[in-house]
């Protein structure tokens, strides 16, 4: 034998597939069917709980300072209106500022503390009776806790009870563990990848435009933004409830050989 040919065909690792090609055929087939509808309920779950949780943490220490001063003008009145207040603050003319060099309060330091710290601690419980209960539960479960807290912050008139419940309205980023599972689960092994980097790219994307929204919203319209953000975190609870149950999961992953052929990612 002085020569073999082999049928067969090189690994295409050459420059004839651009980066940008590689990405796109990761990338398209989660938005075509069958994953199409996984993906829209997944990603929407993650806009909705990142837009609120990120938006607003990121005014958390401005928010619940105003409640630790000592002027004590936020008793009787509502969380928006303390807000509200809080944000206004120093924008008006340098001319009528008396006192620019405002810190932020110990107590307030302190409930940033405990927001952060009860956060942990709910993550590490979530994550231990997740097993037990369901990821759509607690899922759902969440978002229920969430949208209720949310509600009774517009009518609450006890300083503590309102920083109570505005913490407990921003646990609705507690769905992050639940919606990666999901997304590892529902797609085919050489889409997880990118399915979980999208996940990331479309929680931060909109926590960021969610911010420059209450950046401008926060001083003069609280309550109806607000409201606009109970109703994103109710939306998400009802697109919540087409998550897959347990038992679908099962059926799923024990079809995953033969959902990994249909699925298959786009030819050059």
């Amino acid at each position: 034998v002085k020569n073999v040919y082999l049928n067969e065909t090189t690994a295409d690792n050459s420059a004839e597939i651009s980066i940008l090609k590689k990405i796109w055929n990761q990338t398209a087939p989660l938005f075509k069917p069958p994953l199409l509808k996984n993906s829209a309920i997944l990603f929407y779950l993650l806009l909705s709980a990142f837009s609120t949780s990120t938006g607003f943490t990121m005014w958390v220490p401005t928010m619940t300072n105003e409640f630790f001063t000592d002027d004590e003008s936020h008793h009787g009145r509502t969380f928006c209106e303390v807000a509200s207040q809080s944000a206004t603050t120093g924008s008006v003319n340098d001319t009528e500022i008396e006192d620019c060099s405002n810190s932020i309060q110990n107590g307030a330091l302190y409930a940033t503390m405990v927001y952060s710290g009860v956060s942990t601690m709910l993550m590490i419980t979530l994550s231990f009776i997740v097993g037990v209960v369901g990821k759509k539960i607690i899922t759902l479960a969440v978002f229920v806790m969430s949208f209720t807290a949310g509600t009774l912050l517009l009518f609450v008139k006890v300083p503590m009870l309102s920083i109570a419940l505005f913490f407990m309205f921003l646990y609705v980023a507690q769905v992050l563990g639940n919606i990666n599972t999901y997304l590892v689960e529902l797609n085919p092994t050489h889409l997880r990848s990118m399915a979980t980097c999208l996940s990331v790219v479309v929680a931060r994307g909109s926590g960021f435009f969610s911010v420059q929204i209450i950046a401008r919203l926060l001083g003069e319209y609280c309550t109806p933004m607000m409201s606009g953000y109970i109703v994103l975190v109710m939306s998400g609870f009802v697109v919540a409830t087409f998550l897959p149950s347990e038992s679908q999961l099962k059926i799923i992953s024990q079809g995953e050989p033969n959902r990994t052929v249909d699925v298959e990612s786009p030819k050059d």
